[in-house]
């Protein structure tokens, strides 16, 4: 297992992309939408490359804790959701 500190090393646009395919999740879904810089973005967003593209930039959106296994990605919360992965896998 890799614990990774997305805010001092934010995922690449390619990374969130696979996490969000693994996750069946679009990008704005997997934004924290009570975040205060939500609104501003969300306004001039649209689109599954910007959406990546903000979320790369502004990391503090990403929906935490983002667990990634070699085949699913699911938002941990509540901490039970990891019940639903093989961490294995």
């Amino acid at each position: 297992m890799r614990l990774v500190e997305y805010l001092k090393t934010p995922p690449s646009i390619q990374e969130l992309d696979e996490a969000c395919r693994k996750a069946g999740l679009e990008p704005q879904d997997l934004a924290r939408k009570k975040e205060p810089i939500y609104a501003a973005i969300a306004k001039k967003t649209s689109g599954r490359a910007a959406w990546l593209k903000a979320l790369h930039e502004n990391p503090v959106l990403i929906e935490r804790p983002l667990v990634i296994t070699a085949n699913r990605a699911i938002v941990a919360r509540p901490p039970e959701r990891l019940e639903e992965l093989d961490l294995a896998g």
